[in-house]
């Protein structure tokens, strides 16, 4: 049987264990939490890294190969930047889109990219397709002389000059089988994708290839009167007669009325009837002779 001071020793020796055991795990406990503090935090900033928020260009509808950037077809959205390429456009950049064009098909909501616009470089001069002692005249159109926006670069209009003049108006063919290098700023080259059909295309301005004499014609027409575009088939190698037609030419010509407008009809009483004679003078000849009357 122990001795009661050998079990205050080993009550002593109990609680110092204890002491120890409790500190150790106080310690153990707060060397954890800072741990695990420490791993959260490192998760939260990668995870805060790796999801960072970016604005960015962004299409605002479906566009086609070829197609003109404007405010109506770019929009600013934020996106994670791990879905983003390192060339998307931010969108304190967006301006310096408008005007551009597209070399590939982009989707709505798509960001868009260098890669996916064509380069300046890649775009044809207008003068380059200009050949020998060919100008190009460009010339405002409305929705009807653009033939309501189908007109395309490549098609071969007719011109016709028109005025007006004492009280009617005239027309004239003034030039046949012209080719139209651009609608707006789509021009005819085979180096140029042109807008697929369907796409919806505004511009108020086309660029006719003309001789030298030819762009004189066409800009004293504009100053004297209406110059009016008439598409054609570029099949069809017909000439059209140069010939003044006039507004008069519109109105059927009746026979029986232009032979009232050539005589005047003449009444003549006193000759004791009941109806007065009746006679026709011709315009322009002496009245006949009446009953009683010498020639």
């Amino acid at each position: 049987m122990l001795k009661p001071e050998k079990w205050r020793q080993l009550l002593r020796l109990d609680a110092v264990l204890l002491m120890v055991a409790m500190v150790a795990g106080i310690a153990g406990a707060a060397f954890a939490a800072r741990y695990l503090g420490a791993q959260a935090a490192a998760t939260e900033a990668s995870l805060r890294s790796r999801y960072e928020m970016r604005a960015v260009v962004v299409a605002a509808a479906d566009l086609a190969q070829g197609e003109a950037l404007d405010t109506t077809r770019l929009a600013a959205r934020q996106i994670p930047r791990q879905f983003l390429s390192v060339d998307a456009v931010p969108a304190e950049r967006a301006a310096e889109l408008i005007g551009a064009r597209t070399a590939m098909p982009i989707r709505r909501g798509t960001p868009v990219v260098a890669a996916a616009l064509r380069r300046a470089a890649d775009a044809p001069r207008l003068s380059s397709l200009l050949n020998g002692a060919r100008r190009a005249l460009t010339i405002a159109v409305d929705q009807v002389n653009s033939q309501s926006g189908n007109l395309m670069a490549g098609d071969l209009v007719d011109l016709y000059y028109s005025r007006n003049e004492g009280g009617g108006a005239y027309l004239i063919p003034l030039l046949q089988r012209v080719e139209v290098m651009a609608t707006g700023a789509s021009l005819a080259s085979a180096n140029v994708t042109q807008e697929p059909a369907g796409v919806e295309r505004q511009f108020g301005t086309i660029t006719l290839g003309l001789s030298a004499t030819e762009a004189a014609h066409v800009l004293l027409a504009q100053q004297s009167g209406t110059v009016s575009v008439v598409l054609r088939s570029s099949e069809d190698q017909s000439e059209m007669p140069v010939v003044r037609q006039s507004s008069a030419d519109l109105l059927p010509r009746n026979s029986k009325a232009s032979a009232a407008k050539d005589r005047l009809e003449v009444l003549v009483g006193g000759n004791g009837g009941i109806v007065p004679e009746r006679s026709w003078l011709p315009v322009g000849r002496s009245r006949p002779a009446l009953h009683g009357e010498s020639s």
